[in-house]
């Protein structure tokens, strides 16, 4: 049998770095009135698959790189999902949890997740405003989690969003947010020059995360800064708890990530030379 390298399996190109198109995408899409209104106009046929491509596959990005950060969290009780768009995640959050909250800014996106998961009868699915969980009971939330979505919030929204999570996490429970980091890492005045920053929030950053929790009076745990391909850290992924009565405030660990893309980029290496056996799954 002839040898296969990276030589001779190219990688295919993700769709995901060449598809966008929306000039506010480009720069960022806005606070939350700007989001609720590029979110509901958004073409949604992919189901956020579009955005898995880097990975090969939905389930690619959620063994290979999601889980690893998550396996100490789940599986748990209750689980709250914020801003789980088409519910590309939510699939595989679900077999880890007794009780599920999907909470989304995006009517339309709740009324998908609805109806693709009407059979899970411990998931839920509420329409918020962008920034608050009042929907949610306080001191109820095993684990918090969100991936690739608060990455469009402004920091007005994740302020808001850290507040309300200091109340709805039991004491000692966890939160696993996905951030943008452009804040740290970028002046205002270099945005208009970059081609494509996926519509990360310019103003949002790890240092206001830490900030935000620690006046929500939160503990922050650790915060992964990571790239894409480029030279700048722009997201930032903050792990922050509820403070037990006796529990100590940790110095956070903070590591920057500058090879992710290589992670995506050996996850597809492997999808293109398995994923093919199963034609039905496509990018789930």
């Amino acid at each position: 049998m002839g040898r296969v390298d990276g030589a001779r399996c190219p990688i295919p190109t993700p769709a995901w770095l060449s598809f966008r198109t929306d000039a506010r995408y480009k720069a960022g899409v806005g606070d939350i009135k700007d989001n609720s209104e590029f979110w509901a106009a958004y073409d949604w046929a992919e189901g956020g698959t579009e955005w898995s491509q880097a990975w090969g596959a939905t389930r690619l990005l959620f063994h290979g790189s999601l889980y690893p950060r998550i396996a100490a969290f789940v599986p748990t009780g209750h689980l709250l999902e914020i801003a789980p768009g088409f519910g590309r995640i939510t699939e595989f959050l679900l077999p880890l949890c007794d009780r599920y909250s999907g909470v989304d800014l995006t009517e339309k996106c709740v009324a998908n997740c609805r109806q693709r998961y009407a059979a899970e009868s411990k998931a839920t699915f509420w329409q918020n405003d962008g920034a608050s969980l009042d929907m949610i009971e306080d001191s109820s939330v095993d684990f918090a989690f969100t991936w690739d979505s608060l990455v469009h919030a402004d920091d007005g929204a994740l302020r808001a969003y850290f507040g309300e999570l200091s109340k709805k996490l039991k004491p000692g429970a966890f939160a696993f947010m996905h951030h943008s980091n452009l804040g740290d890492v970028l002046d205002p005045a270099e945005i208009p020059t970059y081609r494509d920053l996926h519509g990360r929030d310019s103003g949002m950053s790890a240092t206001k995360a830490r900030g935000f929790a620690d006046e929500a009076g939160l503990h922050c745990h650790s915060q992964e800064l990571m790239n894409w391909g480029e030279h700048i850290l722009k997201d930032c992924i903050t792990v922050v708890s509820r403070p037990t009565a006796d529990s100590v405030a940790p110095s956070p660990q903070i590591t920057e990530h500058n090879r992710f893309i290589d992670e995506t980029g050996n996850l597809l290496r492997v999808h293109s030379i398995y994923g093919g056996h199963d034609p039905n799954r496509g990018h789930r």
